[in-house]
């Protein structure tokens, strides 16, 4: 096996468009969102953030002698967090006529009036065959084969 074909951070690392569907229809709504990849390097970071904050909350909770649960909110807060790492930018949407420029706050305002968009967000970052070329399974038996 090639050892540079392990690279996944590299291609996870470059943003791939992908239409945003309406949820009702399962029609594109003719604007699209740049989305990282399932290996890229800022979800890496982000994901190691999390485990500290909760790590933490764990310490406390066992000091303290206490269970440690999840409200639904906090849950529902850090898959925005994530959704919004993973978005890089945005084509073709609009606000009162102009288009809409990108930025890490207004992603978090978007996907926050908008959750529906965090399950779309979620689904192509872990779109193997966008990433990849094929399915992890595909993957694995190729090699076999070769």
């Amino acid at each position: 096996m090639e050892l540079s074909s392990l690279n996944f951070t590299e291609k996870s690392d470059n943003p791939q468009r992908f239409p945003v569907i309406h949820p009702q229809t399962l029609k594109p709504m003719g604007w699209d969102l740049d989305i990282l990849g399932p290996d890229a390097t800022k979800k890496h970071q982000f994901l190691l953030d999390v485990r500290d904050q909760v790590s933490e909350r764990v310490r406390r909770a066992v000091m303290d002698g206490v269970a440690l649960d999840f409200s639904s909110a906090e849950k529902a807060d850090m898959a925005l967090r994530e959704a919004a790492v993973l978005v890089t930018g945005w084509h073709g949407l609009t606000e009162n006529g102009q288009p809409l420029a990108y930025s890490e706050e207004a992603c978090r305002t978007l996907l926050s009036k908008n959750r529906w968009l965090i399950s779309q967000v979620m689904e192509a970052n872990k779109n193997w065959q966008v990433w990849y070329g094929q399915e992890p399974a595909d993957q694995a038996s190729s090699e076999v084969n070769e």
